[in-house]
């Protein structure tokens, strides 16, 4: 369903994946020191979050990717979940 889509698309993927997982491991980079025990925690949550957002954004979002083919949205339609 395109409900079930939109969600998956826009509330999971772009807001979870690309929004506050890069978010962060941006703000846990470049904040805290590589012996910070926040950043050491936090370590093994964050491992591969940017190569799988990454990824994501390759095989899901490109136009002509898995992604558009799958979802049941036209063109236009994905442009405006987006």
């Amino acid at each position: 369903s395109s409900l079930f889509s939109l969600v998956t698309l826009v509330d999971h993927l772009f807001a979870v994946h690309m929004q506050v997982g890069n978010a962060c491991v941006l703000a846990s980079r470049q904040y805290l020191g590589p012996d910070h025990p926040v950043r050491r925690f936090l370590a093994p949550f964050q491992f591969k979050t940017i190569s799988v957002n990454d990824n994501a954004r390759n095989n899901l979002i490109n136009p002509q990717s898995m992604g558009p083919r799958n979802f049941a949205f036209t063109d236009k339609g994905t442009d405006l979940a987006w």
